[in-house]
């Protein structure tokens, strides 16, 4: 093992950094926890991005392998720890049993060894002292198959759609942990005739939007995050934290009497949105109507009232959404609020409109 943040002398150094760069980027877009397809298909995006030539799935002991093959670097990724976990290996070919073998052979013994027992690049020659090598494609046949690779490449883009996978996987995840949530805080209604106060679920400082309402914002892998045993041995955390939160709102900071959570599914067309009354979007009044899922307490649901909403048609300028526009579409901008001033900041950035089907 190597330490590579303090040895300024790292074997393959570019390599090193856009591989790095494709692991950091992937835990920036989605978080960890998830299904290890997951990550290996977003994985191979990366890789295609940063022009890095790959091969996928490979069943080894990346330590043994390591000590037998011509390969001299390793890495080891956890995406599942609550921290990211990159290890780094190292087995330099000057180090490995075969190196005194192949340097004591003559060229036409050499040129007799099997490609994986060679060294890197030009360790193994031949007798006119050039590199040994494969057999050549013609011209003709690495076009062929530049062309099949790009066909079975595009079928499989058109059939799976790994971002539309990944999005899925992530609203299933909130789905399932709101879910759990809310029929652990029946329990604690049911123990202290009580919701949790916003001290007692959220990392942050509750903020007073109107006269009886609060909100706050919940993730259980933040520092300042409650203890919440023993319901919970940890809070729910949205999987995109902090690019996206799950929202907490109830009706007073003493003795909270409802509860509403909200959150942002990935994907618009998941049909619990509407099943839960945030078609096209919810949120609390007073607030920029950021969500589209939601879990509630039984005495209460989402707020969803797409009759007085506002928008920022330009710079310091609220207006009124008019959706008289067609019987079955509708309206929706980001951000959208249901103030008439769009928000205590006013308009400070223009709002991205567009119109969806609507079918209340």
């Amino acid at each position: 093992m190597i330490n590579q943040n303090k040895n300024t002398n790292i074997l393959e150094k570019n390599l090193f950094y856009k591989i790095v760069g494709c692991i950091y980027q992937i835990t920036k877009k989605y978080g960890r926890g998830l299904k290890e397809k997951i990550y290996q298909k977003a994985l191979t995006e990366e890789f295609k991005k940063a022009g890095l030539t790959y091969e996928k799935a490979k069943n080894i002991k990346i330590y043994s392998f390591l000590k037998v093959s011509r390969y001299e670097i390793g890495y080891l990724v956890n995406f599942g720890a609550n921290k990211l976990e990159n290890k780094r290996s190292v087995n330099t070919n000057n180090h490995k049993p075969f190196v005194s073998l192949l340097k004591n052979r003559s060229p036409r013994e050499n040129s007799s060894l099997n490609k994986n027992q060679c060294l890197r690049e030009n360790q193994c020659i031949s007798e006119n002292s050039s590199p040994i090598s494969d057999n050549s494609f013609t011209l003709m046949e690495l076009m062929i198959l530049i062309a099949l690779i790009s066909l079975i490449a595009t079928a499989f883009l058109i059939l799976l759609n790994p971002k539309k996978q990944i999005e899925k996987s992530l609203d299933i995840k909130r789905k399932k942990e709101l879910n759990k949530l809310k029929k652990v805080l029946e329990d604690w209604y049911n123990d202290k005739n009580c919701y949790p106060k916003p001290s007692e679920i959220c990392y942050d400082t509750p903020q007073q939007i109107t006269d009886n309402t609060y909100t706050c914002h919940l993730c259980g892998n933040e520092s300042t995050s409650p203890n919440f045993s023993p319901y919970l041995p940890r809070l729910p955390c949205d999987p995109q934290h902090p690019s996206k939160k799950y929202l907490y709102q109830t009706n007073n900071i003493i003795c909270p009497t409802y509860y509403r959570i909200y959150t942002r599914f990935s994907t618009t067309n998941e049909p619990a949105i509407k099943e839960v009354g945030c078609y096209p979007l919810c949120g609390p009044k007073n607030e920029p109507l950021n969500y589209n899922y939601a879990v509630t307490s039984p005495n209460t649901k989402p707020e969803n009232n797409i009759n007085n909403l506002y928008y920022c048609s330009s710079i310091n300028n609220c207006s009124l959404i008019n959706q008289d526009r067609l019987p079955n579409e509708l309206k929706v901008c980001q951000p959208l609020y249901t103030d008439p001033n769009c928000g205590e900041s006013g308009c400070l950035e223009v709002s991205n409109c567009y119109y969806t089907p609507y079918n209340p």
